[in-house]
């Protein structure tokens, strides 16, 4: 049967290993191709549950290409359809075009070529890999930081690098209906003195969302034709979260929640 495959990735493996994840914006990606009357999946182990990677408090993107397998639909056709849902997905906006990766095999020869169907040389595919691969490592490892404080066992990162600045307590707070990071101690010198400036003034908070439901139609936000903040088809959505991991806090310049910002006690470290 024709359809397309995205290839999964877990940024979190080690902590959470036999997951299937993919953004927030490829499910979006997802959908829109859904709805469109294309067959499409997430390659992988399927008795692996199927997460969205979300980040609270920071811009949304695709920071990494997305590489569609095509299996047994025309190339032209697949560029269609995924031009348009690329055009509703950036606000009407002509997309970089190397944000999709569309691979044809031809009897055992992968051939590449972006969104609107032209040709990616071998030496450019791989470049995009390369890059890929480079941010993909900041990710790893995250298990192998371990706190010197027992009272402060939370990692806090520098923008969603592998950077460890600080220590704190996660908690939950029932007047705001989410996370707090209390008793936080900043260990390195330059962020401090960021922080103080107020050139870094917020939190972004990275969750493997496991379980979801649109509060539009009461389903599963994987399985639903909703998307949150969008109206592609004259509906958009609001989405609960119901079952999630966090799995890093970062200190960001620009956190998108007003809410995730920073404050201090004294001039205290």
């Amino acid at each position: 049967m024709p359809h397309l495959v995205i290839e999964p990735f877990n940024p979190y493996s080690e902590e959470y290993p036999n997951r299937r994840v993919i953004s927030r914006k490829e499910l979006e990606l997802f959908k829109l191709l859904r709805a469109e009357g294309l067959d499409i999946r997430v390659s992988g182990d399927p008795s692996h549950e199927l997460n969205f990677l979300s980040r609270k408090g920071v811009h949304e993107w695709l920071s990494d290409p997305v590489i569609i397998q095509l299996v047994s639909i025309p190339l032209s056709i697949a560029c269609g359809v995924l031009s348009n849902a690329l055009y509703n997905m950036y606000a009407r906006k002509k997309p970089d075009q190397t944000n999709v990766v569309l691979e044809l095999d031809s009897n055992g020869t992968h051939a590449h070529y972006t969104c609107d169907g032209t040709p990616l040389e071998s030496s450019q595919f791989d470049a995009l890999l390369s890059a890929m691969q480079k941010r993909r490592e900041v990710h790893l490892n995250v298990t192998q930081h371990r706190s010197p404080y027992p009272t402060r066992p939370a990692a806090l990162f520098l923008e969603h690098t592998r950077q460890v600045v600080g220590w704190g307590m996660v908690v939950a707070d029932d007047d705001i209906r989410g996370l707090r990071v209390e008793d936080a101690v900043i260990t390195d010198t330059e962020v401090w003195k960021r922080i103080k400036e107020r050139s870094l003034k917020g939190f972004s908070i990275g969750l493997l969302v496991r379980e979801a439901l649109c509060e539009t139609c009461g389903e599963s936000y994987f399985r639903c034709s909703h998307i949150v903040g969008k109206c592609y088809a004259g509906i958009s959505c609001q989405v609960r979260l119901t079952k999630c991991d966090m799995c890093e806090i970062s200190i960001v310049a620009n956190p998108v929640n007003p809410l995730a910002n920073l404050h201090w006690k004294g001039d205290e470290k």
